[in-house]
């Protein structure tokens, strides 16, 4: 057997230098194990996929989310839940911004969120000591804190859901308390609905 006549096929055969690629037993043997560990070349090979949103099998898509740690909830068409696990992961570097917030949200809800920031600091004056605004009237709603569920007298940061989504405003509110701070009130409203509604 020449070097001109061989035909690489293997993956190991093809690394062979010429020289030893011209002897028929290495070529055999090299053979053997090309056949045998061709199906582990191929496993090898689609283990990135694995972690690929765009072509994950759906129970990784679900590990993902929980890896990201998103609320995913069950009744997520396949798609969305791909293209909210995408938006998390490229939003993850800048978590806890608003920009981060609103691209995993408008991913999940299908349609664009904004979220408007109010701009204030909450500074306690001694530490201990709550700070001394005013309480909302009584008949006020009062706005969600994320972590207690109390009432935070500042303006909240607004999560405003500006077109039609399937989205229920619970499965929204799970990803905002996921994302911001504990201390940090929030209202979360549809564009066509009333201001005030939480």
């Amino acid at each position: 057997m020449t070097a001109a006549a061989t035909v690489r096929t293997g993956l190991l055969h093809q690394q062979l230098p010429v020289v030893m690629a011209t002897d028929p037993n290495v070529v055999r043997f090299v053979s053997l194990v090309d056949t045998t560990a061709s199906e582990l070349y191929e496993r090898v090979g689609t283990k990135h996929d694995l972690l690929d949103p765009a072509v994950a099998p759906m129970p990784i898509i679900r590990w993902l989310a929980g890896v990201l740690a998103l609320p995913m909830p069950d009744d997520l068409p396949a798609d969305v839940q791909r293209a909210t696990v995408m938006a998390a992961a490229r939003a993850f570097p800048r978590r806890g911004t608003a920009a981060s917030l609103a691209s995993v949200l408008t991913a999940m809800a299908g349609t664009p969120v904004t979220i408007e920031e109010p701009g204030w600091v909450r500074c306690d004056p001694e530490p201990g000591v709550p700070p001394t605004a005013e309480l909302p009237a009584e008949d006020a709603e009062p706005t969600r804190v994320a972590g207690d569920g109390g009432v935070n007298p500042f303006e909240p940061v607004r999560v405003l859901v500006t077109g039609p989504s399937a989205r229920s405003r619970a499965d929204l509110e799970r990803v905002v308390e996921r994302e911001l701070r504990a201390d940090v009130a929030y209202k979360v409203s549809r564009a066509n609905e009333s201001e005030g509604t939480t």
